[in-house]
């Protein structure tokens, strides 16, 4: 089965949105400050990463 772009993004698009909730998930789990800072960073990286998608979906998408 070959995917199609859009297919491509969307797929992207739920891993993305997976990585941000394990990271913030995992951030309030995390007694280590430094870990804990970092995980918050990981989730916003992935945010931003997640609203880019959603803009290429939106723009490219059927």
């Amino acid at each position: 089965m070959d995917l199609t772009t859009e297919d491509m993004i969307k797929n992207k698009l739920l891993d993305v949105q997976e990585n941000v909730r394990d990271f913030q998930e995992y951030s309030k789990k995390i007694d280590n400050k430094e870990i804990n800072e970092k995980f918050k960073q990981f989730a916003k990286g992935s945010a931003l990463e997640a609203q880019e998608l959603e803009k290429l979906l939106n723009k490219y998408g059927k």
